[in-house]
């Protein structure tokens, strides 16, 4: 389930998956809007917050730099679970409070 909700995630923003779907059990990461600017753990961090108060929508948000020569790289990436607490309406939520920022 949580590989069927990340991959609707990265075709909604046009991201990927920050691992191969057979690597992921009940999470995954997924990779953020390049436009969002996330140039750093405390953008993360206030991404992060921003969604939890805003959105009521908490997921944890992680900074990659950026490698050598990459261009518009995807430096944001959230981490998704499935578990028992977690509904599909949650995704959907998170899916909406990115697309409302963008």
């Amino acid at each position: 389930m949580v590989v069927e909700m990340a991959e609707m995630l990265v075709k909604a923003w046009g991201t990927e998956l920050g691992t191969p779907p057979e690597m992921c059990s009940s999470m995954a990461m997924v990779g953020m809007p390049a436009c969002l600017g996330i140039s750093g753990n405390s953008d993360a961090l206030k991404l992060r917050t921003h969604l939890r108060v805003l959105f009521k929508v908490e997921v944890p948000i992680y900074y990659r730099a950026p490698l050598e020569g990459e261009v518009n790289p995807i430096t944001g990436y959230a981490r998704i679970s499935h578990q028992v607490y977690n509904t599909v309406e949650d995704y959907y939520r998170f899916q909406d409070a990115i697309i409302k920022l963008l």
